[in-house]
């Protein structure tokens, strides 16, 4: 589309970047989930981006002490549990 953009600032949490964005005049980017969940106590437009993005990949993480930790096993499970159904195609729970 021959645009480019300037970063002006990062924000480690979106809901961070809704607050910037409901008292200045900068703009932000991030999955319309979380936008909807963050944005709840601002009255920022939410509008779709005019062009694909690849689909967000998520990650878990784990320490390799906490693999057969019951706790952190069910954790997992139902984190994942959660993606699947949310339509995020959860994949093999596995260490890497």
């Amino acid at each position: 589309m021959g645009l480019t953009r300037r970063v002006r600032l990062r924000c480690q949490h979106y809901a961070a970047a809704c607050r910037v964005v409901s008292c200045t005049d900068l703009l932000a980017t991030l999955p319309l989930r979380y936008a909807r969940i963050a944005n709840e106590p601002y009255a920022n437009r939410l509008l779709s981006l005019p062009f694909k993005v690849p689909t967000l990949e998520l990650h878990l993480y784990w320490h390799a002490g906490g693999e057969n930790d019951g706790a952190n096993r069910w954790l997992r499970e139902q984190l994942l549990a959660v993606i699947s159904a949310l339509g995020g195609g959860a994949g093999e729970l596995a260490q890497d």
